[in-house]
């Protein structure tokens, strides 16, 4: 829904960009919850005064997003119809931030992620969820392109060849990650989960996950010792760094002791992280958040088809149990060599929560 090509908040794109938000919070909420103030009022909300965006087609916000003043997101070169911004649930951007993606890149942002004052994410760079990255913070994907041609000034070999370079060049933060103030992530770089990177840092190399870096790539230490798992419960927190993405807790729930651990779906593909070297089987137990589960659940395991001939309902729970000889193991996260990731997908995902995996 691309009303203009430039806009500036507040003027005539002001209007456009909280009917467009309006639209989107008619598709994303319950209608029995819906009002015309509260139509009106998460539609405008997340619109500040100085707010610049460049292609608003090109941008999926979702209606909780939070973005202050004087901040950009700037989408560069011919719009092919295309989203390359996306903010998801709950995400919130400070002021005087800049988000920018140009021709055959992509910026995302997980849910209930915050990035502060001043910082830039430029490039191919895609940022889980629950992350905080504090002010002043640069994330480049991109870099000049100097040696080509060498013979040729910089500037023109970034006119001529940056985007066949750089469209290929990519930034991964994984979910719980911290950012300090001043940290500067080079491009093809990927940090793990919920590590840690001390102030004014420059990060060039990958990050492991749960570890604490400063200064240039220097690890301090590890947060948490990653060992392999044979059983992740919803019960237990030490299994939580094991569900590597997809799946947010609620700190309300996990007090409480809800019986789905606070443990929900918060995207449509999910990540685990586990140890198959001598299994055969796998059992996978999820639950549903209103107690009823959709009539043909159909999914994906390591883009191996499943639907619900493979699982069976016992009472509030749902069992899919899975022949490993039946599924491609994927090592395909960069940072991890010897160890196999699990990922389930469903477009119906966000209606459960997760209860259990045993590897057997």
């Amino acid at each position: 829904m691309n009303f203009s090509h430039y806009l500036r908040i507040p003027l005539i794109g002001h209007f456009f960009v909280v009917i467009e938000n309006a639209i989107r919070v008619l598709l994303v909420t319950p209608f029995r919850k819906l009002t015309l103030s509260r139509i009106l009022g998460l539609a405008y909300k997340q619109i500040p005064d100085g707010l610049v965006v460049q292609n608003p087609g090109a941008c999926n916000l979702h209606p909780t997003i939070r973005i202050g003043k004087n901040s950009k997101l700037v989408f560069a070169g011919d719009f092919d119809g295309t989203q390359k911004i996306s903010l998801a649930e709950n995400v919130n951007i400070g002021e005087y931030v800049e988000i920018g993606a140009e021709v055959g890149t992509k910026v995302s942002i997980g849910a209930n992620t915050h990035v502060r004052e001043f910082s830039r994410i430029l490039g191919n760079v895609k940022i889980g969820s629950n992350c905080i990255i504090a002010h002043n913070v640069y994330i480049g994907a991109g870099s000049h392109i100097y040696e080509v041609d060498p013979y040729v000034y910089i500037k023109d070999q970034d006119l001529l060849y940056s985007q066949k370079f750089n469209s290929n060049s990519y930034v991964e933060i994984h979910d719980d990650v911290f950012l300090g103030s001043g940290v500067f992530i080079g491009p093809n770089v990927v940090i793990g989960k919920g590590a840690i990177v001390g102030a004014n840092s420059v990060i060039t190399k990958n990050v492991l996950p749960y570890s604490f870096v400063v200064g240039a790539n220097c690890i301090i230490k590890h947060r948490i010792d990653l060992l392999p798992q044979y059983k992740l419960s919803c019960s237990s927190k030490s299994s939580f760094p094991y569900l590597y993405s997809g799946i947010g807790y609620d700190l309300i729930s996990l007090r409480t002791s809800s019986p789905s651990g606070g443990l929900k779906f918060i995207d449509n593909t999910a990540t685990f992280l586990l140890e198959f070297s001598q299994a055969k089987n796998i059992e996978i137990i999820l639950g549903s958040t209103n107690h009823v589960f959709p009539e043909k659940f159909c999914f994906s395991i390591n883009q191996q088809q499943f639907n619900a001939s493979s699982l069976s309902l016992k009472g509030e729970y749902m069992h899919i149990k899975i022949d490993l000889t039946e599924i491609a193991l994927d090592k395909s996260l960069r940072i991890f060599k010897d160890w196999d990731f699990l990922y389930i997908s469903s477009e119906q995902l966000n209606m459960l929560f997760f209860v259990s995996i045993v590897v057997s």
